[in-house]
């Protein structure tokens, strides 16, 4: 037997820091009230997301048909500021084509 193969291997593992998002469909905001403001609460009060501290992104899958406001989290990271929460590009596009906006706080 080689003695690579002795060797128990060990080592780096990413995975303890890994981000997992908690996904969101696009279609699935069109339960909110027209003109309402979403935040990470509403989304756990829906039931949408399992954990309102874990970050979320929204996904572009069906179509938006009401007026939201879309509140996204934010991080400082020194003197820049990461987002926490995320949108796709099409989700964003569906937002503001349905006349609602995506807010960054």
């Amino acid at each position: 037997m080689p003695l690579f193969r002795r060797i128990p291997k060990r080592g780096f593992n990413n995975g303890l820091f890994k981000k997992v998002y908690q996904e969101v469909d696009a279609e699935a905001l069109n339960m909110f009230d027209n003109n309402s403001i979403v935040t990470n609460l509403d989304l756990f009060e829906k039931n949408l997301i399992k954990n309102s501290e874990k970050p979320f992104k929204i996904l572009g899958n069906g179509e938006i048909k009401k007026n939201l406001s879309i509140q996204l989290r934010t991080i400082k990271n020194g003197k820049k500021r990461v987002s926490f929460d995320k949108i796709t590009k099409s989700s964003k596009d569906m937002v503001e084509k349905s006349g609602g906006k995506v807010v960054l706080s």
